[in-house]
């Protein structure tokens, strides 16, 4: 009884500190550098901050026509300067990306992400029927005449199982990929529990970037689109994203955060 009125006396306080993400101030993005996934060799596939906070992590990965990855390895200074390839991740790369790619915040367990599948046959065209003469032919006779073995193989091309996986924390779409393996923290990352929120590419709006806390208030970064690998800071005072400019162009972005009091 003794605990439960306890736990009772401490919840306004604790909901009283709850992060809200609309009142975390954020400069605008600044670009850092621009990177040539061509020149680097694969998509970038993980970002990562050192502790310290003085450089990042990047990883690129290339998959060849059997499916084989190849992955590479960079650091990448704050200013400005192009990445600089290294032999293997640091420790400190595969640490963060435990937290920062989690199903949940690390400040708060109950803050996650929920994972819904589906499958869907998706149909390109109408299949042709009747033959030859759909196909602009003479009507062929006897029995058993129809679509040919061609028609037939055309039909099935055109109805294809499309397997998609949605991550979403309540109406917002984390994350979103059809027939693909999921990449989680590609189109998010949570913030060390100091700050409480999480940072997404929003799939259904250009993939801007959003900031959202557990309550469901967001803040949109405006000016942002086609946003990647969003990454905080270990403490929580900046946060990076790749932003899409070409084919096989990104640009660095990064920004201040400052918590509301």
């Amino acid at each position: 009884m003794h605990l439960l009125l306890a736990l009772a006396l401490l919840a306004p306080a604790v909901q009283s500190t709850a992060p809200d993400a609309a009142r975390v101030q954020l400069s605008a993005p600044a670009r850092v550098v621009e990177l040539d996934t061509g020149k680097l060799g694969g998509d970038i596939t993980r970002l990562a901050w050192a502790p310290d906070g003085t450089q990042l992590y990047i990883r690129t990965t290339k998959t060849d026509y059997m499916g084989n990855e190849t992955d590479r390895h960079y650091l990448l200074a704050l200013d400005g300067s192009k990445p600089k390839r290294v032999d293997a991740a640091p420790d400190w790369a595969s640490a963060y990306w435990s937290w920062k790619s989690s199903v949940a915040s690390p400040g708060s367990p109950a803050f996650r992400i929920q994972v819904d599948q589906s499958n869907e046959t998706l149909k390109s065209g109408a299949a042709p029927m009747g033959g030859a003469l759909a196909m602009g032919g003479s009507e062929p006779s006897g029995p058993g005449v129809g679509s040919t073995v061609g028609d037939v193989a055309s039909a099935a091309r055109s109805r294809q199982q499309a397997s998609t996986v949605r991550l979403y924390i309540g109406k917002e779409t984390i994350g979103q990929w059809t027939n693909e393996p999921v990449q989680p923290g590609a189109t998010f990352g949570w913030s060390p529990a100091n700050v409480g929120v999480i940072a997404f590419a929003d799939h259904d709006h250009e993939n801007q970037l959003v900031i959202l806390d557990a309550a469901g208030h967001r803040q949109v970064v405006s000016g942002t689109k086609d946003v990647e690998q969003p990454a905080w800071s270990s403490d929580g005072r900046h946060l990076v994203f790749l932003q899409k400019t070409g084919r096989k162009k990104y640009d660095l972005e990064r920004m201040d955060v400052t918590l509301p009091q």
